[in-house]
């Protein structure tokens, strides 16, 4: 089979690999006309259900995807915060920003099947400790922010060292790859108090300064 030919200098990823988005969109068509025939408007319905789906979760995690996240929290919940014309500390909830602690030694010691299982089980022990309705997106390969509304930050905290306690002790059976050594499941995360709706976009690009410089830390990246 003959190699890819590499992209050139001045080339985008959309003029070289057109011709594949074209190929999906064309099988995405054949799939949407076969389900109308099959069963019409209804079986229609359900097909677009079924991507929309997927277009707005995360597959691995069932969270909101990047972009889907932020735009909730922009069209939905900064306006309904807004709306609600709170007062006081505590009274808007809590934003937590989440990364699981070296990912990519997780990767090496168990292969991507393993860091995919890891994220599965990381993700569903998220929703376990928070309610329907708040507000989860993973918002990178190993990031995740938490908008719980109404919930103060000490109520948070303690969810997430209940969170801590599950992810560390979970029993999921992972088989090393090239002799490698076991990496501890854990995490870094920041809470913070949601002062005001307006100041969301600033408090999360805190809490995610925070979280790696704590990492960097505690690895000993940074002079200390």
């Amino acid at each position: 089979m003959a190699e890819a030919e590499p992209l050139r200098k001045g080339d985008s990823a959309k003029e070289k690999y057109g011709d594949v988005a074209e190929a999906f969109f064309e099988q995405f068509y054949s799939e949407v006309k076969d389900a109308f025939t099959r069963g019409g408007f209804s079986a229609l319905k359900d097909y677009l259900r079924r991507f929309f789906r997927s277009s707005v979760f995360d597959e691995l995690t069932g969270h909101f995807r990047r972009d889907v996240f932020f735009e909730v929290l922009k069209r939905q919940i900064i306006p309904r915060m807004n709306r609600a014309q709170h007062f006081g500390k505590g009274a808007f909830g809590s934003l937590v920003v989440l990364d699981i602690d070296h990912f990519k030694k997780v990767n090496s010691a168990y292969g991507h099947g393993g860091g995919d299982a890891v994220l599965r089980v990381f993700g569903n022990l998220i929703r376990e400790q928070f309610r329907e309705y708040d507000a989860i997106g993973r918002v990178g390969g190993d990031e995740f922010i938490i908008i719980a509304e109404g919930l103060p930050t000490t109520v948070v905290d303690l969810r997430m060292e209940e969170l801590r306690q599950a992810f560390l002790h979970y029993p999921l059976q992972l088989e090393l790859i090239n002799g490698r050594a076991p990496v501890p499941l854990s995490f870094s995360y920041r809470v913070l108090d949601i002062d005001s709706p307006d100041n969301i976009m600033m408090l999360i690009r805190q809490a995610d300064l925070e979280v790696f410089k704590m990492k960097d830390l505690r690895d000993g990246k940074l002079a200390k």
